[in-house]
């Protein structure tokens, strides 16, 4: 009698412990201050986060001005020492409400945490799946005040191309070099 074995591809849900800071694992970095602006308006949450990625590694209390339509928002940024970047994708989100349960197939989140003081805070997922913190805890609240409010998950371009994109882009010029060594040949032998 054969014995089955059954193998399984297990993808690890990303998870913080408390308290939260910069330094801690896949958090990009905060905004606070945006009190103003209300979750589910992604015209600003995308101007959020592309002005934390634009940001280098280590920038702490950036004074921004966060331009969303016709209106513009004071924030303060805080990045961690990992330098994150890309450029954020319109159109490729999924939002949530107050749940914490993020699907995977996602490049980032970014969560609002709601309150007074309200803020966001933009988490590197990588495509993995998450569970993001109920609270903000030490970013610009007290323990466990201001609670997540909701979030929404969305892809980046990458400045680095893609295998499939280089290879592509290769066999589009093969017929131009073709022609041209035909050329060069032609002219050698007359």
């Amino acid at each position: 009698m054969a014995a089955m074995i059954s193998v399984q591809s297990v993808s690890a849900t990303l998870s913080w412990s408390s308290p939260l800071t910069l330094n801690s694992p896949n958090i990009v970095g905060i905004a606070k201050g945006t009190t103003g602006s209300g979750q589910g308006n992604w015209t600003y949450e995308s101007a959020v986060a592309q002005a934390l990625l634009d940001l280098g590694a280590n920038q702490l209390n950036v004074s921004e001005t966060i331009y969303f339509g016709s209106s513009s928002d004071d924030t303060l940024l805080s990045t961690s020492p990992t330098d994150y970047n890309g450029t954020v994708i319109a159109g490729t989100t999924s939002s949530g409400g107050a749940g914490q349960q993020v699907a995977s197939g996602w490049d980032y989140v970014i969560a609002k945490y709601d309150g007074k003081n309200a803020g966001y805070i933009l988490f590197y997922l990588g495509g993995q799946a998450a569970d993001l913190p109920q609270f903000p805890n030490d970013f610009w609240t007290t323990k466990e005040q201001y609670g997540i409010s909701g979030w929404t998950a969305f892809n980046v371009t990458s400045s680095v191309p893609e295998p499939s994109t280089i290879v592509a882009g290769a066999l589009l010029l093969l017929p131009f070099g073709v022609s041209t060594v035909r050329i060069l040949r032609k002219n050698r032998q007359a």
